[in-house]
């Protein structure tokens, strides 16, 4: 009964689908790590307080994703009773709506990073220590320039 079941399975080729999805797995952490990474320079740039809650929102979100992708893993296994199913078909296909949700967070984060609106709380704050009114009122000038750049660039 148990060689039946080996033999059905196929344990070549599930271990060679069980290497790829390691690889895979590998690359969904780097496409996180660097959704981190540039979440961490947009902070920065918008001199936001960085601390560890988005830390702790980053490994929750690997958490959830490795879930997901495992669940996945189990539909490849049962594929893998096919013949024709000696690839990790649904592994790769979860693997890259991953990569392609972190594109899209680093696609944002950099046009954050990148946008005027960058400088705006850095304005605001020297509006705030200003000792007399006509410097906050060319500072206030120099704001509204900078959102009407923002609203052209769209």
């Amino acid at each position: 009964m148990n060689e039946v079941l080996i033999e059905t399975l196929n344990v070549g080729s599930l271990k060679r689908m069980l290497a790829i999805v390691l690889v895979l797995w590998f690359l969904m952490l780097i496409a996180v790590l660097v959704d981190l990474w540039t979440g961490v320079e947009k902070a920065k740039a918008q001199k936001e307080y960085v601390d560890s809650g988005g830390f702790r929102r980053t490994f929750a979100k690997v958490g959830e994703y490795w879930r997901v992708l495992a669940m996945l893993l189990l539909v490849d296994i049962i594929g893998n009773i096919f013949p024709w199913y000696s690839f990790p078909f649904a592994s790769v296909l979860g693997t890259v709506a991953v990569i392609a949700i972190e594109f899209r967070s680093v696609i944002e984060n950099l046009r954050a990073k990148h946008s005027a609106a960058a400088g705006i709380p850095d304005m605001i704050n020297r509006i705030i220590h200003c000792k007399d009114a006509a410097k906050a009122a060319e500072l206030l000038k120099e704001v509204k320039e900078i959102t009407d750049a923002g609203k052209q660039e769209k």
